[in-house]
């Protein structure tokens, strides 16, 4: 259930290209129902035309109790002209359904999957085939650019691509609106899945609606970051908020 929430999120949160590096950690809750079920951690560093950065997802409160649910990646690449540019990614992830490992690294800006490992009895699936994903970023180099402040008149309008190895997904977002109750903005759009993943869930639901909350950030009046997330998912409606 998770695996299939934080990919969900992680796509919903690829906005433009910031325009500085965010530094440190950063905090979001995951809620289900308005009560929190993980909590997604993200650490990230840049410098000297590099980044860095490590993710996590891990059950919370309720879930934690009855489920087995961890996601732990690692990202690094370098920045060019504002875009960033994967070198190597891995991760490991446990949804108490499936387990999964994968690993990925660039050549001329096209993926290898170097380490593909996934544990699903009656649930496999065809991988997407890696040239179809030239141009396509990973699941937490999108994280990277989508928790660090955006410039407003960039904020939401984009189509992006994100592979993790087996999964071709994509996330598009409409024009951004004012937002008059917060002085920020709200835009709309969808998650869909592309290829790479079982029939069955291809037939069960191929696109989820999402929207998005920004917020100026304090004492930068031409940046907006994301501060909630509101997505559809196969087990109701999933909301990711800023600490």
């Amino acid at each position: 259930m998770m695996r299939h929430v934080a990919t969900v999120l992680v796509a919903a949160l690829a906005l433009a290209a910031p325009v500085r590096a965010e530094v440190g950690v950063t905090v979001f809750d995951i809620d289900f129902g308005g009560v929190r079920a993980a909590v997604l951690t993200l650490s990230s560093a840049e410098g000297d035309g590099a980044y860095r950065a490590t993710g996590s997802i891990a059950a919370s409160g309720l879930l934690r109790l009855v489920a087995r649910v961890r996601y732990a990646g690692e990202v690094e690449g370098r920045r060019e002209g504002g875009r960033l540019v994967p070198l190597r990614y891995a991760e490991r992830a446990d949804t108490g359904r499936r387990r999964s490992e994968a690993e990925i690294l660039w050549h001329r800006g096209l993926p290898q999957v170097t380490r593909w490992v996934e544990a699903q009895a009656g649930r496999e699936a065809p991988p997407a085939d890696p040239a179809e994903a030239v141009g396509a970023l990973d699941p937490l180099s999108v994280l990277y650019l989508a928790l660090a402040p955006q410039p407003v008149a960039a904020a939401c309008a984009l189509s992006l691509s994100m592979f993790d190895g087996a999964r071709l997904s994509q996330v598009t977002l409409g024009a951004p609106q004012p937002d008059p109750a917060t002085g920020g903005l709200t835009c709309t759009g969808e998650y869909r899945r592309i290829a790479g993943f079982h029939p069955g869930d291809m037939a069960e639901r191929s696109r989820f609606p999402l929207r998005l909350a920004l917020a100026p950030v304090a004492g930068e009046s031409d940046l907006v970051q994301v501060v909630r997330v509101t997505v559809q998912t196969l087990y109701g409606q999933a909301v990711l908020k800023r600490r």
